[in-house]
Formats: C-alpha cells, structure tokens, sequence
C-alpha cells in the first residue's frame, strides 16, 4: 500500500514537471511564419497497453520517442504504453529543425478524476488584473490531478497552464479545466473583465469671472490615474452666456452665470463644476485724437479712437462715412480723401451701447500750381520756358500781376515758343484734374496745349484742350481724365506744354491752376 501511495505521489510529481516540459516544447515548435508545427495535444495520459494517434499539422513529419521503454511511436504517430513513465513524442518537420512535442504519461493503473469544483465558480477582474484558480479533484488519490486549462476569449482573458488568469480587455471568457486521465471531467469559470470606474474628478476652478470674449481653459484630471475610461464630456447650463468645448475651453458670450459642467463617461455618473460669471461692461464714451481735420484730394490720415472705460467688455468700434463720394474710412479708422467737400468720419460703438464720436472732415482740392496768380517773381517752381518766350510780370489795370509772352511773328510750328506748366507730383492714369486760366491777348487767338514727359519731351498733342483767347479777359476752365494717350508709354505726365509759335500777338496770363481732384 505504501508503494502504491508512493508511484501515485512519483506520477503526480512528474506530471506537473511535463507539462512544465510540455509548454517548453509548444514554444519550440513554433517556428517562423511560413512554416509551423503544432500537435493535436501537448499532453495524454495512457494505461499500459493504452495506444493514441497524434496528428500534427504537417504532413511530412518524422516521429521519435525519448524513452521507447516507456512509450513508443509509430511513423503514422501511433503511441502506444509500455511501461510505468514519462516519454517525450517529438514530431519533427523533415528536413527542418522545428518541433512539436507531446508529453506521455504511462501508467499500469488508473484513478480516474470522478469530479472538479472550482470556488468562486464566477469571477471579475479589471483589465490588467491577475488570478489564480485553484481546482479541488475528487477523489483524492486519482492518479492525474492535472489539469488543461483554456480560455473561450482570450482577447478578453488568458490562462496559463497553472491556472493562472490575466484581464486583457473588457469583455468575459469561460475559463475551462480540463482532467486529462480520459475521463473527459472539465469544470469551468465565469471571468468578467470590468472597468475601473472613475471616482472623482479634481477641477482646477470652482468658480471663474469672465469679461465678455474673454477665453479660459479649465483643466480636469479624472480619479483613480488607472480608470479605464478617462474621456469626459464639457457642458454649459446657459450657451448664451458661456459655452466651453470638448478640451475644457470656456468662453464668455454675454453677462449672466452659467454653470460649466464636466462629466465622466464610464457609467459613474461623476461630475464636477465650475460657477462662470460673465461680467459686461459697456462702453460710455469714446475719445477721438481729431474733432476736425482738412486733407487734400487723394490724401489719407489714420484716426485714433480710445474707448471709454479701459475695461469695457466689447471694444470694437464700428467706422462710417457720411458722404463717400467725399471721403471713405475702412474699419480701423484710416480716411481717405476722394473729392472736395465735407464728411462727417463717425465711431460707433458694438455693444449695445450707442456711443458715438465724430471727425469733421473737409476735403480741398489739391492745387499743384505755385505762384499762378504771379504775387511773386518765381518764375521757375512751377513753369519753363523756351529761350525765346522771354516772360516777364506787368501790372494789369483789370487782374494786377500778370504774365506777359510776346510772339508777333508767325513761327514756323506752334512749338517753336512754348512755356510748361510743371505738374508736381506727376499725373498718373485715371486721376483726374480740372485746370483754369485767365487770359487775354491784343488780338483774338488760339493756342494748343499737349502733354510732356518734361518739359521738351513731347508724349501728347492734347493735354487740356487749345485755349481760346480775345482782347478781354476771360477765365478758361478744362476737366480732364488722365488717360492712356496722355501718359503714352511713359506711364504718366510731368508737364503740359503751351504752344504759342503761330499766335502772332501778345497775350496776359494769371491764375494757372490745375487742381487734382479723383
């Protein structure tokens, strides 16, 4: 009886240790991805004469026993029990080194497993979590208390072959034993994989004030570190007020409180919030750094305004003209001045406040004629003359100081006497210009003009029109649109040319002006 007890406590011991050798040979006979080998069982226990056939997945495969005096093998993978021991079956791919094993156990009696029990026949985990499952076999002196342990989701949880259990990821499995004596006794565990539930969550503000389009980020760190859904949801109780976005970030739309509230998402229904006063201050004054202002045609200025109080919720100011035709101002305050007259430049302001402040603009015209009406002697800023022009300024009993230009004989071309009006700044495509004169002469003439790149670089046989002339004085007025003839390839007009070879008299100037005004 002894001895009986003994081999019993001899085969449980070497049971144990082959399966231990048997997981070892599972691994080895794993072998690169094109090419692999695996048994139908790692594991059998036989009586003696017992016989079972393996099945490997390869075909061409050869078979050896460690111990043929134990067990023996076939070339069709029969084994067959011979004696009280352990063998090792290895099939071996032909021509390759990759194994697979099986560990044979062989016995001249058997105690079959009549029953498993497993307690807690149910169990929960949380991802990453391990177990260990501890079978009791009846009866107790069955000749093979091992067991084959596998899994039916081990996506969820793995088993190894002790028994022991790991949560890989939320779901469940049934974690089955399996007697491996042939008398096919198994017993099973439930295992669910749960989550680890949020418990709290820490937010840096309770309470927050906010000026109107005033921005923060509130930032939320959710409790335990390891749950295993962190993703929290962002609310606002009043999105006219406050909104806040899926990152944390609030935002102020209008005076009022709202609540901000963040929210686990795992089922545990935690929750945490954030008091928002949204303060709005509005506008009551608005200061300008010009009440009035004067530019000329074409010219722009940039006004500054200042809001009253510093701290006013919304501070943008809305920009308008009252007459555009005048003069234009975009939206941060910079005035352009387009045409003579006068323009009301207005900053209203947007939050509901009605605040307003107001620039009187008076627009003039830009007069590019320097001594025109000849109060001085300077001849030479704004005109030229050809060497026999011979200007001088008299006194004229009707306009005062004038200009005189003799040309009594009839030149051969009208340009071989001239004198140039000098445009400065030069006149560019498009712009437009009105230009006046008084003249008289002692007799009834006419004289062209034409347009110059300097003076004696002719571009244009017409500038502003032939200028008639008669023994009184009369004012002679020309509204011109700058255009592609009259700047020619030069791109623009530095002088207009009066042309007085073939007038045959004398003629009196006074008050040339030439006014840009587009």
């Amino acid at each position: 009886m002894k001895m009986e007890k003994h081999k019993i406590l001899n085969f449980f011991v070497m049971a144990v240790a082959l399966i231990i050798m048997a997981g070892c040979g599972q691994e080895e006979g794993k072998v690169a991805e094109e090419v692999w080998i695996e048994l139908d069982r790692h594991i059998v226990a036989l009586v003696i004469p017992e016989q079972v056939t393996l099945t490997a997945t390869v075909k061409d495969v050869t078979w050896s026993s460690s111990n043929d005096a134990v067990a023996t093998v076939d070339n069709n993978g029969k084994v067959t029990a011979v004696s009280e021991g352990t063998a090792n079956i290895t099939a071996t791919i032909k021509g390759s080194k990759k194994t697979a094993i099986c560990t044979v156990i062989v016995t001249s009696s058997l105690v079959q497993v009549t029953g498993i029990t497993l307690s807690p026949a149910t169990l929960e985990l949380k991802v990453n979590g391990k177990a260990s499952l501890q079978p009791t076999i009846s009866p107790n002196n069955a000749t093979f208390k091992v067991l084959i342990w596998t899994s039916s989701n081990s996506a969820a949880v793995s088993v190894d072959k002790n028994g022991g259990l790991t949560a890989v990821a939320l779901g469940s499995a049934t974690i089955t034993g399996t007697a491996i004596d042939g008398s096919n006794k198994t017993v099973t565990c439930e295992v669910k994989v749960v989550p680890t539930l949020v418990t709290d969550i820490e937010l840096d503000k309770s309470k927050l004030e906010l000026k109107v389009t005033e921005k923060v980020k509130l930032n939320a760190k959710v409790v335990p570190d390891d749950a295993t859904v962190k993703t929290l949801v962002w609310s606002s109780s009043d999105e006219k007020v406050a909104i806040v976005n899926q990152n944390g970030e609030v935002t102020a739309l209008a005076g009022g409180t709202a609540t901000i509230t963040v929210s686990s998402t795992d089922g545990s229904n935690i929750s945490k919030t954030c008091e928002v006063t949204v303060v709005f201050v509005q506008i009551t004054g608005i200061e300008l750094d010009k009440s009035n202002l004067e530019l000329k045609v074409t010219e722009k200025v940039k006004l500054n305004a200042k809001v009253v109080p510093d701290n006013a919720s919304i501070s943008a100011l809305l920009w308008a003209s009252s007459d555009e035709k005048v003069a234009t101002v975009n939206q941060s305050g910079e005035v352009t001045a387009l045409a003579e007259g006068v323009a009301d430049i207005t900053a209203t302001s947007t939050d509901g406040s009605n605040i307003k402040a107001t620039c009187k603009l008076t627009v003039v015209t830009f007069e590019l004629v320097i001594n025109g009406d000849f109060k001085t002697d300077d001849l030479k800023t704004s005109f030229f003359f050809t060497s026999n022009a011979n200007p001088v300024i008299v006194n004229d009993d009707v306009k005062g100081r004038v200009m005189k230009i003799e040309s009594p004989t009839k030149l051969t071309n009208d340009w071989d006497l001239q004198f140039w009006v000098i445009i400065n700044p030069r006149a560019k495509l498009n712009e437009q210009y009105v230009f006046t004169m008084d003249v008289r002469s002692e007799k009834n003439c006419s004289f062209p003009t034409q347009s110059h790149d300097v003076p004696m670089a002719y571009i244009h046989w017409d500038m502003v029109g032939s200028i008639a002339s008669t023994t009184g004085w009369s004012t002679y007025t020309k509204t011109i649109t700058i255009d592609a003839n009259r700047v020619g390839s030069v791109g623009s007009v530095g002088a207009i040319a009066f042309n007085l070879g073939q007038i045959e008299t004398t003629v009196y100037i006074t008050n040339v002006s030439l006014k840009r005004i587009k």
